[in-house]
């Protein structure tokens, strides 16, 4: 068994701080390999908060979920949005390491194959399967008609925006 580890772009200069010792590990190398090869190749996917999952759970790949600094990326870094990975997921979502492990595991005895209340939630999810996609994209488009985007967007600012924050003394001159 293999493990091909695609790290996101903006983690990679820090790779030099990982240590791989198992040679069933690869990391994926984006300029000869890219993510789309890899999803498709791929028997699962274990990820965090990478939205290829979308992609992945539409191929009917199973996945585990290993968010495993939630409160901080939400709390720091991003908005939460829509899609909430413990009710709407396609897989299951793991807090710790023992977890992800057993739930690796129990994909591998299953054969890779999606669990039946994921494979609800994905059929429920991405609703038109089966060709056409493009075309109702166009159409989607095209009924829009010559209106431009001011037009077609809401009155008035869509949400508030955030109060400013105070200069950070530790941040100040920092760039």
């Amino acid at each position: 068994m293999d493990l091909e580890f695609f790290p996101h772009y903006e983690i990679r200069p820090y790779l030099h701080t990982f240590r791989f010792s198992s040679p069933s590990i690869q990391v994926a190398d984006p300029h000869t390999r890219n993510v789309q090869q890899a999803m498709k190749e791929c028997s699962l996917m274990v990820t965090d908060y990478s939205s290829v999952f979308f992609d992945v759970a539409y191929m009917g790949i199973p996945l585990v979920y290993v968010p495993f600094d939630e409160e901080d990326f939400y709390g720091r870094h991003y908005k939460r949005g829509y899609f909430n990975l413990a009710e709407d997921g396609f897989g299951p979502v793991c807090r710790t390491v023992d977890q992800a492990v057993d739930e690796i595991i129990d994909a591998i005895a299953r054969d890779f194959t999606v669990r039946p209340e994921h494979r609800a939630r994905v059929a429920e999810f991405f609703v038109h399967r089966g060709g056409g996609n493009c075309e109702r994209v166009f159409d989607a488009i095209d009924a829009l008609g010559t209106a431009s985007a001011a037009e077609l967007a809401p009155p008035g600012p869509v949400g508030a925006l955030p109060a400013p924050r105070p200069a950070d003394p530790e941040w100040v001159g920092a760039a």
